[in-house]
């Protein structure tokens, strides 16, 4: 892995991390986790986000390294299930029109009419946003998709 991909990758760990960090304590610990998998309707037993969960479990909560490490460790093995990263990030470059790296309700619309079959696009688009947007700043980046396509 080229030494700019290991960097983008540890960024968008790095928010992911500050996600599910809700008290920016530096730690996340199983509540936390939980929480957020239940905020995006996820599913608690599936194998990533039970490792994480149990990780947190043994530790107390989860640092930034250790988050980083059950990341990339359990991150072969959704792929072969869920789809790889590549492809998410193909997904979600469908819903980023305009390349800059976050999906603005104006471009879930624009996404969703090239669809063509969602019929009141913008309730949906501004449903989809906001189920999404974990962070609550109106867009979504690659990390809360991500997240959101890893445990949906």
């Amino acid at each position: 892995m080229s030494r700019k991909i290991s960097m983008k990758l540890d960024a968008e760990l790095l928010e992911a991390f500050k996600l599910f960090d809700k008290d920016n304590d530096g730690r996340i610990t199983k509540d936390e986790i939980s929480d957020l998998i239940s905020s995006l309707g996820g599913d608690s037993n599936c194998p990533h986000v039970k490792e994480l969960i149990i990780g947190a479990d043994k530790l107390g909560a989860v640092d930034l390294s250790q988050f980083m490490s059950l990341w990339k460790g359990f991150k072969t093995s959704v792929n072969e299930q869920e789809g790889t990263e590549e492809e998410i990030k193909s997904a979600f470059m469908d819903y980023d029109i305009d390349g800059d790296g976050y999906i603005t309700q104006a471009e879930m619309v624009q996404a969703l009419r090239n669809m063509g079959f969602v019929s009141n696009k913008e309730e949906e688009a501004y449903r989809c946003l906001k189920d999404m947007d974990l962070d609550g700043d109106g867009r979504v980046s690659f990390s809360e998709f991500m997240i959101k396509w890893r445990v949906a």
